[in-house]
């Protein structure tokens, strides 16, 4: 055997060997032109009085009704596909189906789940309460900006923790069984936040966005990583790296200069940019991700507003098929339509977009 035969088979040996030990594919995500968003159209709801529903306000699909999240009454509005209002669930309290915080919705095939810092409560597809559970004490499940789901009989969910600003000490996402018992965690958080001088921007982006896409398999993304990875059984799989058009540079600022008094936060805050959800297209088989940018309201004092909605598209093969401005907060899809969340001062817009090819948009 001569020298180089020799190389070539010890080449070879370590890619076997480095396949075997390790599940997970990195890729690098690029960029493929030529697809747009195309606005279809459009679903409007007015409210009689001041408007419930705020920036926070989560909104699902849900067979045939369109859930949206109230802020005031910690109630869930139901509304038809048409975006006609039917009726309501939830409310303030602390009993059966009452809520101290505005719920998160969980979604399952036939019953939704409710959720808050304390308990969890399923509901069928009547919106009849039929179970209610409390949560493990020794994490705190943060609900601003949170969506999780359900992967077979478990619940995969955002915790904190009394460290959550070290966050080399514990796992981004916990799974917990069918009577809420936390059974493992899993995922280890980026590197940039365990960078203490991005620490003011991780502490802002510190939820894991999740998006199901079969019973065994769902994306997560950490909002202040680059990184989008598939996990499968619970194991990291893919993760895939992009670098967004319009992402803001991260600013170099510590949590103890972010924190020093309110005109410092309400300095940094308006100068980053919000990864706001993570979504799969299962029609198209395509990865988005939605974000937004902040901005001081000027003339107001020390206060923010919401600026520039854009999204990142990704087919199935991870290249990035659309990067751009977008009509307002990417809230779920529906047989390959993607719908916005546009807030009004007396009511709320839902805008139904397509990414389309060019040559398809014309008709082609």
């Amino acid at each position: 055997m001569n020298k180089l035969t020799i190389k070539v088979f010890f080449l070879v040996c370590c890619l076997f060997i480095s396949c075997k030990e390790s599940k997970k594919q990195e890729i690098l995500s690029e960029y493929k032109f030529g697809y747009t968003l195309h606005i279809l159209d459009s679903l409007e709801y007015k409210f009689e009085g001041s408007n419930p529903i705020v920036f926070g306000s989560q909104i699902e699909h849900f067979k045939d009704k369109i859930l949206i999240t109230d802020k005031d009454l910690n109630s869930i509005f139901i509304f038809s596909e048409e975006l006609e209002f039917e009726h309501k669930i939830g409310g303030k309290g602390r009993g059966p189906g009452e809520y101290l915080e505005t719920p998160r919705v969980i979604l399952e095939d036939s019953s939704i789940i409710l959720q808050d810092q304390l308990k969890i409560d399923r509901y069928n597809s009547q919106f009849e309460l039929i179970s209610s559970k409390t949560l493990p004490a020794e994490f705190t499940f943060p609900l601003n900006s949170v969506r999780n789901i359900k992967q077979k009989d478990k619940l995969v969910m955002n915790v904190w923790t009394d460290k959550y600003l070290n966050f080399n000490e514990y796992s981004p996402i916990c799974v917990l069984d069918d009577d809420n018992n936390i059974e493992f965690n899993i995922g280890k958080w980026d590197d940039v936040y365990l960078n203490e001088k991005y620490s003011a921007f991780c502490l802002e982006q510190s939820r894991v966005l999740f998006s199901k896409v079969s019973e065994n398999k769902f994306f997560a993304k950490q909002q202040a990583s680059r990184k989008i990875q598939l996990f499968e059984n619970f194991e990291l799989v893919e993760e895939f790296y992009y670098s967004p058009k319009f992402f803001r540079k991260i600013p170099e600022v510590t949590i103890k200069e972010y924190q020093k008094n309110l005109e410092t936060f309400f300095k940094f805050v308006p100068t980053i940019t919000y990864n706001y959800n993570l979504c799969y297209d299962h029609q198209n088989q395509y990865v988005i991700i939605s974000y937004f940018h902040t901005a001081p309201v000027v003339k107001k004092g020390l206060n923010i507003k919401n600026d520039k909605t854009f999204i990142t598209v990704f087919d199935k093969y991870y290249n990035c098929i659309y990067d751009g401005v977008a009509p307002g907060y990417l809230e779920f899809i529906k047989n390959g339509e993607l719908y916005f969340k546009k807030l009004k001062d007396n009511g709320i817009t839902l805008i139904k977009c397509k990414v389309k090819y060019r040559s398809e948009r014309n008709g082609n």
